[in-house]
């Protein structure tokens, strides 16, 4: 047949529902399609097996066929289809025998689709222009080039002198690579003075050291501290300064004399340079810098470097954060704040941080409340309130406070006096009289004694003790027992 395209691909964005795939183009054999599943975010891709991860209809077939996954592709991946014809001719044409036309073409068509397979894979390869006029040189042998960087020289030829390795720590620090990527006009007027840049370097610890205290070096440029500065050209100082003139300062000078050196004082005889050095040349900002330029101090002040903590530290130098740390810093502070700082008091700080908590302790932390509550907080009342506290009491006096109505009722109609109430009199009150040791009863206009026996016992035939008969014993109350009910017990 003939062939009117050149594609042997057809891919496929998956959604996670389709599972058929059409293939428009002629192949021999089923398993002359292979499949590939590319993760869209990663590029990772993974060659399915024909039959166990998709089936293929159509081979022979001019206008093509179909692949069925098992499982749809999801989306986010990327369903390619590749027509792939192995590079070997199965054909055996005998001497004399009739020409098999159709085997023929056959061999014609997979020769053309060799063709355009190969042209793809061509299409898709890195390739030397055709306008080059030379060749390029072949690339280094495996064992040179192992684990190096394919780049080109200035002839253009591969070449590979790029250790992967030091790719890798380029991959550490993208954020570095970006930062100096912005200044990269200021890369260029540094590398016009690479010179001083190497005088410089020598000093690198210090000059670390004193970077560090840039606040410090800001506050001696202040016009009070050039005022001292000129109080040191005196004439005095400057007599001093002859004393420098000795045999041993000129070999020293001898020495700072190279050119190295004379190009690293051009660089610090700056107008700007020189009136830094005056800042810094006196006695207690020298003494500083030597307390500054140890080991230690300059690790601490490269551990404080960091854009996060002068941000910390930007946050916390205001003038309001400043008095706040000065009130902390007293050793009072101190210790309560390393008794606080414990696990178990953070935990319970925790506990108590909440905002309901809170409300409560705003609601108990009132005057009266820590009144009432130290007055409840004694020996005494805590041991009354144990005492009180257990199950049969709190549902003794649950019982008492439903029933409290009946309880006042009790407390105004009985009483205990040596003599006959006379105020708030209701019939059918009673009172014990403690002078003769009588029960009395109220009948609506005097007391009156309710019977006893010899032994001051009531009677239980005509007195409230009949409890087999409580009308009769309501009636020897003289019929004002009406709501009123009394227990007596044997």
């Amino acid at each position: 047949m003939t062939f009117s395209t050149t594609t042997t691909r057809v891919s496929t964005a998956g959604d996670g529902s389709a599972t058929a795939f059409s293939f428009p183009y002629l192949f021999f054999d089923n398993a002359d399609l292979v499949v590939t599943l590319t993760v869209d975010s990663t590029g990772v891709e993974t060659v399915q097996t024909i039959t166990t991860h998709y089936t293929v209809v159509g081979a022979g077939v001019a206008a093509g066929g179909t692949v069925t996954m098992g499982s749809a592709p999801a989306s986010g991946q990327t369903l390619l289809i590749s027509r792939v014809e192995q590079f070997t001719q199965g054909l055996d044409l005998v001497e004399n025998d009739n020409m098999p036309s159709e085997l023929v073409e056959k061999q014609f068509d997979i020769l053309t689709m060799l063709a355009q397979q190969t042209n793809s894979q061509v299409d898709r390869s890195l390739r030397q222009p055709d306008g080059d006029t030379v060749d390029i040189a072949v690339i280094p042998a495996k064992i040179t080039r192992a684990s190096k960087v394919l780049a080109f020289n200035s002839a253009g030829n591969p070449e590979t002198t790029i250790a992967t390795s030091g790719l890798a720590t380029l991959g550490t620090i993208p954020g570095d690579i970006s930062t100096v990527a912005g200044i990269s006009a200021n890369v260029t007027t540094v590398a016009g003075i690479a010179a001083n840049v190497t005088a410089v370097a020598a000093d690198a610890t210090d000059i670390g050291a004193v970077a560090a205290k840039a606040t410090e070096i800001g506050r001696l440029g202040t016009a009070d501290a050039v005022a001292d500065m000129n109080t040191l050209g005196t004439a005095a100082i400057v007599t001093d300064m002859d004393l420098l003139g000795t045999s041993a300062n000129v070999t020293a000078m001898g020495l700072l004399g190279t050119s190295a050196n004379v190009t690293a004082m051009s660089a610090l005889s700056a107008s700007a340079v020189i009136t830094d050095m005056s800042i810094l040349g006196t006695a207690d900002v020298v003494n500083d810098m030597n307390i500054l330029g140890t080991a230690d101090v300059v690790t601490d002040m490269n551990v404080l470097a960091t854009a996060d903590v002068v941000t910390d530290m930007n946050v916390l130098a205001t003038a309001d954060i400043v008095t706040d740390m000065n009130l902390l810093a007293t050793s009072a502070n101190v210790t309560a704040m390393g008794l606080l700082g414990v696990s178990d008091v953070i935990t319970d700080m925790g506990i108590l941080g909440t905002a309901d908590v809170v409300t409560d302790m705003n609601t108990l932390g009132t005057a009266d409340v820590v009144t009432d509550m130290n007055t409840l907080g004694t020996a005494d009342v805590v041991t009354d309130m144990n005492t009180l506290g257990t199950s049969a009491n709190v549902t003794a006096m649950s019982t008492v406070a439903t029933n409290i109505a009946g309880v006042n009722s009790f407390a105004e109609r009985y009483r205990v006096a040596s003599s006959d109430p006379v105020s708030s009199l209701d019939e059918g009150d009673l009172y014990y009289n403690t002078t003769s040791n009588v029960l009395r009863y109220y009948n609506g206009s005097t007391w009156v004694a309710t019977v006893t026996t010899s032994a001051g016992d009531l009677v239980s035939s005509n007195n409230l003790s009949d409890v087999s008969s409580a009308t009769t014993a309501l009636s020897n109350l003289g019929g004002v027992g009406v709501g009123l009910t009394l227990a007596l017990g044997g």
